[in-house]
């Protein structure tokens, strides 16, 4: 067997993080009185792309990340709402909301089987990414969770997989394969670490980087052909 511990993404990867941001904005705006039309969504899903590509960079906290987003949208759509109130709904709904990728449930109960280290390496806030592990049941199947908020740097940043290496004990990183939906943070994050990677990709985008990841694949179970 080739790797022996296993660094995943969670959000697009693991767990369908789309489908519970749609949810919890719309419950935000109902919950905030704001009519919704059907551009909203779209719109502040490139705001809140450009917040966390700030946030990845270091250029904005993740506390202000929680805010941000929010007064760009509301000042987007001309609204005068509370964006602080309204991230605060966004989050409590967000975190209630985990839905499993199609094929995440029985990969991980297969690498479990088989004693495999198993690290979940997230960009994401601690209130809504903790609770959302536990509804979904998916922090059973890791016995080290990196949190970007919780350390203080986001992937793709040198210092977040240091970090993560140290938790995992230094193991060799010919033995190391990183599983990821997203080119810059997780892919290219990984590659600049040194670690082989395996880009998740069930929508044929293509690859903005040269070079390309380790491995390409469709469907998670795709992984299995890999270990």
């Amino acid at each position: 067997m080739k790797y022996s511990v296993f660094l995943f993404d969670a959000d697009n990867t693991l767990l369908d993080f789309n489908r519970s941001e749609r949810e919890a904005f719309s419950e935000m705006l109902e919950d905030m009185g704001v009519k919704e039309q059907f551009w909203h969504f779209p719109r502040y899903l490139t705001i809140n792309k450009e917040c966390w590509e700030q946030l990845e960079k270091g250029e904005i906290s993740p506390e202000e990340v929680k805010t941000i987003r929010f007064e760009r949208f509301f000042q987007l759509i001309n609204k005068p709402a509370d964006p602080e109130k309204a991230g605060l709904k966004y989050l409590q709904a967000l975190s209630t909301k985990a839905y499993w990728e199609a094929g995440a449930l029985d990969l991980l109960k297969n690498l479990q089987k088989q004693n495999l280290r198993l690290a979940l390496v997230t960009n994401g806030l601690s209130s809504v990414q903790r609770p959302r592990f536990r509804h979904s049941g998916l922090d059973h199947f890791f016995s080290t969770i990196i949190i970007s908020e919780e350390i203080g740097y986001a992937k793709p940043m040198r210092a977040f997989f240091d970090i993560t290496f140290e938790a995992l004990d230094q193991p060799d990183k010919k033995e190391m394969l990183l599983i990821g939906d997203t080119p810059g943070s997780d892919i290219l994050g990984g590659q600049q670490f040194g670690l082989d990677t395996c880009w998740y990709n069930p929508k044929k985008r293509e690859f903005p980087f040269d070079p390309g990841p380790t491995y390409e694949i469709r469907h998670l179970d795709g992984l299995s052909k890999l270990i």
